[in-house]
């Protein structure tokens, strides 16, 4: 089961909060004011009334532990969100996502969130948030893109089990119900395939299908 903390209860992180706890995540929430949290504590595994700008309330919460942290916090106060992202990374959380702000520095104040450790910024919506929950829950993902509702487009990691194996002998619509319609190799993307075109260590697959077959061909190559 992953771990993810979400900072802040926002529409965008309470829509995030809860998709993630509906697809199976332990959820931490934490934010500062103590309505939102007694709102929403039946809603995911733990919510805690925090300042996250404070270290020691980081690590009190065993932050470091989370596979990923979402710093969610509003358009109203950048400055927290650079502080608290600054001290997620120096905490060491593996995955730090920050919340980015609408308003005509954005670019600016993305690169700020860059340069202090961020490894994803997104711009808030209740639909980013739940593509960010299927993104966050499959680790391969590398991209996730929603073409229409119900279907995406992803590049993930090729898994072991398909190395040196030709694109006719995994026969992945049939296996797996999805597209395969590009590899990325080398910083190169092929998308003229070939039935005998292999798969080698290190490719990177782009492929198109519904959301729960491919949050399944995820998860099941993650066991196996």
């Amino acid at each position: 089961m992953k771990k993810i903390a979400v900072i802040g209860l926002g529409q965008f992180g309470q829509t995030l909060a809860e998709t993630l706890t509906q697809q199976g995540a332990e959820v931490l929430v934490i934010d500062k004011n103590e309505k939102l949290i007694e709102d929403f504590k039946d809603k995911t595994a733990l919510a805690v009334v925090a300042d996250a700008t404070e270290e020691e309330a980081l690590l009190a919460q065993g932050i470091k532990d989370f596979d990923a942290v979402v710093v969610a916090i509003g358009d109203d106060n950048f400055l927290a969100t650079v502080l608290i992202t600054t001290l997620l990374k120096k905490i060491g959380v593996n995955k730090v996502i920050a919340r980015g702000i609408r308003s005509s520095d954005s670019q600016i104040e993305e690169k700020i969130l860059e340069l202090v450790g961020a490894d994803r910024i997104v711009l808030p919506s209740v639909e980013t948030a739940k593509r960010l929950a299927q993104e966050v829950l499959t680790t391969d993902i590398l991209n996730y893109i929603s073409i229409c509702e119900g279907y995406s487009l992803v590049k993930i990691e090729a898994p072991s089990i398909f190395f040196n194996k030709s694109i006719k002998d995994l026969q992945i619509r049939d296996k797996y119900r999805l597209n395969l319609i590009g590899i990325e190799r080398d910083d190169e993307i092929n998308y003229l395939l070939r039935s005998s075109d292999k798969i080698e260590p290190g490719d990177q697959l782009i492929i198109l299908g519904k959301e729960e077959e491919v949050e399944r061909f995820s998860k099941n190559n993650e066991e196996e």
